[in-house]
């Protein structure tokens, strides 16, 4: 491998590992324009299909204590019932994690920037609570009854493509995020150059965002200063968001805006934003860039129709 290449690759692991840690240069770009087709209003989302009261560990049930980091790196391993002071990482094919803590998560990534290729398969998270989880490739990633973002300093879900330095592609494709909790931002200094999202999805294709509550409200103005906006899609390496639906979700918090839904077959049906965020200025949907497509009905904001 080229010193070149070899630099590359520890400029993704050290991206990675800040994620993971709640700190993540950078930030996100914006895209001016619109270009949206609109169909007529629906009902309003109900809110007996929110489900904050469910999510997180499983109340009752007793977890074992693990101190560190955890790997995951046998197919077919199941785990559950576990805290870990550390970060829980997950490269292998058909794991399933079931009521577990840890202070982060990540998905086809390990120790020290490692990760996996081929990318991991069907990664399964449930019942989870972390303060944010991220991802170096993976299909087939599944997220259901968690609460994420506690003390986050940067994004609670960040899942991504990636393209090696010999230009082997790292998909991140079938994503499926249902039923949790994305809370708890803690104050990021202005100016700090941090970007913070509730979800960021980059590159994906095939996804589903349904009967979530994001919450992601900045605790003060220097922290608002700091929010891309609470749900944010946009491409990666060459490959364009395609195929996600965005359904029935309350999204709460945010900047200026709430969510950048850039990409190609994007759906956004019967969601509830609400737009008194800190300093009163958030809009739910930033423009569209020219060329993407964005299908609309239901989707309500301040309990008035949108659409």
């Amino acid at each position: 491998m080229s010193v070149s290449a070899t630099a590359r690759r520890t400029i993704l692991a050290v991206s990675v590992t800040a994620l993971l840690a709640g700190v993540v240069p950078g930030s996100a770009a914006a895209t001016p324009l619109t270009n949206t087709h609109r169909r007529a209003p629906v009902r309003p989302p109900s809110a007996t299909r929110m489900t904050e009261g469910r999510a997180g560990v499983l109340p009752g049930v007793r977890r074992r204590e693990i101190t560190g980091d955890f790997v995951i790196r046998t197919d077919g391993q199941s785990l559950s019932d576990v805290s870990i002071s550390g970060t829980l990482y997950v490269m292998a094919n058909h794991v399933t994690v079931t009521n577990v803590r840890a202070a982060s998560i990540g998905l086809n990534a390990g120790p020290q920037g490692s990760y996996a290729i081929p990318v991991k398969d069907s990664m399964t998270l449930s019942h989870v609570e972390t303060g944010g989880i991220a991802n170096v490739g993976g299909t087939h990633v599944t997220i259901t009854d968690s609460r994420i973002g506690a003390g986050q300093r940067g994004t609670a879900i960040q899942l991504s493509n990636y393209v090696q330095p010999d230009c082997t592609y790292l998909p991140c494709d079938y994503v499926d995020l249902e039923r949790n909790v994305v809370d708890g931002l803690a104050s990021i200094p202005a100016n700090s150059g941090v970007h913070s999202e509730a979800i960021h999805l980059l590159g994906v294709r095939h996804a589903v965002i349904r009967d979530n509550l994001l919450n992601w409200v900045a605790p003060d103005p220097g922290t608002w200063a700091q929010i891309t906006a609470v749900l944010v899609m946009q491409g990666s390496r060459g490959v364009g968001i395609s195929d996600v639906v965005v359904d029935h979700n309350d999204i709460n918090g945010g900047s200026y805006y709430q969510s950048y839904l850039g990409g190609d077959g994007v759906v956004l049906t019967d969601n509830t934003f609400h737009t008194s965020s800190l300093l009163g200025r958030a809009s739910p949907i930033y423009p569209l860039a020219a060329g993407d497509t964005l299908m609309r009905s239901g989707n309500y904001a301040n309990g008035k129709p949108i659409d």
